[in-house]
């Protein structure tokens, strides 16, 4: 009786200390998860905020006065012709 009593107990501890590492090999795996969420989250973010950036009325426009080289219809240019 006290044998089988003490295989059970194996057993059971065996099994305990199995079942624990894999608890531990969960919880990293949760804790990388949760660092690529809040990586994701940061860079989504900043994705967001460059959205709005390069759709405002105010960068267009200044992308199209300094890269085009475009003006408004009722604007005046001067051209400096000793510059060159």
């Amino acid at each position: 009786m006290k044998k089988l009593l003490l295989v059970v107990f194996v057993i059971v501890a065996i099994t305990f200390i199995r079942q624990q590492g894999e608890i531990n090999d969960y919880n990293n795996k949760i804790e990388d998860i949760n660092s690529q969420i809040a990586y994701e989250e940061k860079h989504s973010k900043e994705l967001e905020e460059k959205s709005d950036l390069y759709s405002s009325d105010d960068y267009i426009e200044k992308v199209a006065r300094d890269e085009l080289g475009l003006v408004k219809a009722d604007e005046k240019v001067f051209v400096d012709a000793n510059s060159k």
